[in-house]
C-alpha cells in the first residue's frame, strides 16, 4: 500500500494487487471514500453515434472487423457486442478488441476499445489508437 499526500490535505492511496487476469489498481480518495478500479494496461476506446438503424450497424461492424483483420470471437445480437482479437505486430503482441452497439433515438451508439493482450503492457506506442481509426474509417466507408 502507499499513500500519497497531494496539496490541500488530499490524500489517495493506491492498493496494487495481481488478480488471476489482470493486474489492477484501486484508487481511493480518502477523503471521500470513492473508489474507482482501472487496469493499468495500455488501452484507447473511442465512441460514435451512426445514424443508420442497429441491424445494419451490426453487420457492417462484422464487415469493417474483417477488412481490418481483427478475428472475430464471440458476437451477440441480442447483448449487442462483438469481441475480436489482433494477431502480434512489430509494434505490440497483440490487442482485445470490444465493440459495444445500443441502438437509440438518433441511431446506433457504437463504442470501441482496444487493449493491450499483455496485461503488462503500460505503452502501446499509438498500436490501439490506430487500431481505433481504422476502424471507425472503414466503417464510414461501408456505410
Amino acid at each position: 500500500m502507499i499513500t500519497n499526500h497531494i496539496k490541500n490535505e488530499f490524500f489517495i492511496q493506491l492498493n496494487f494487487r495481481n488478480c488471476s487476469r489482470n493486474i489492477s489498481c484501486d484508487v481511493v480518495d480518502l477523503s471521500t471514500n470513492d473508489t474507482w478500479q482501472n487496469t493499468i494496461t495500455a488501452q484507447y476506446q473511442d465512441k460514435k453515434i451512426i445514424h443508420k438503424q442497429y441491424k445494419d450497424v451490426f453487420q457492417a461492424v462484422i464487415g469493417a472487423l474483417n477488412y481490418c483483420n481483427f478475428a472475430i470471437q464471440k458476437k451477440n445480437y441480442r447483448k449487442g457486442y462483438i469481441t475480436a482479437q489482433t494477431s502480434w505486430t512489430m509494434k505490440s503482441f497483440g490487442e482485445h478488441i470490444t465493440i459495444k452497439m445500443k441502438e437509440n433515438t438518433q441511431g446506433t451508439y457504437v463504442a470501441f476499445r482496444s487493449k493491450c493482450k499483455l496485461e503488462t503492457q503500460l505503452f502501446d506506442w499509438g498500436k490501439n489508437k490506430q487500431n481505433t481509426q481504422k476502424f471507425f474509417k472503414v466503417l464510414k466507408t461501408i456505410l
